[in-house]
């Protein structure tokens, strides 16, 4: 199926694009969660930024046809004022997350800046 390709090969691109002591995960149907440990707001946002160029850049071939997919990234840190546990922090990546798919898409949002 061209969802499994696809999503196996951003799989792929975010293993490559974080570090051994990371953790990656695939978080609902067409999501993923990315934990990146010792990592403050503009270093997430950097690494996130380099993902969603990754794929924007990335060739899917499934059956002989060319994919060009790209994803939108919600970041959320600890600590934050409103953060006070996992929960909080998942909530508010997806909040951003959402924030950036009402904002065109294509691009990453971190929690907290503007109006998330």
């Amino acid at each position: 199926m061209t969802g499994d390709v696809v999503l196996r090969t951003l799989g792929g691109l975010i293993e490559d694009s974080i570090r051994g002591s990371d953790l990656a995960a695939r978080y609902g149907g067409e999501e993923f969660a990315i934990v990146l440990y010792h990592t403050d707001g503009p270093g997430a946002y950097q690494i996130a930024e380099r993902l969603r160029q990754a794929v924007e850049d990335c060739k899917v071939r499934d059956k002989g046809n060319v994919l060009y997919v790209t994803i939108s990234l919600g970041v959320a840190t600890f600590p934050h004022e409103v953060i006070h546990d996992s929960n909080d922090l998942v909530e508010c990546a997806d909040k951003a997350l959402y924030k950036a798919k009402e904002n065109g898409r294509n691009r990453v949002e971190v929690f907290g800046n503007s109006t998330n």
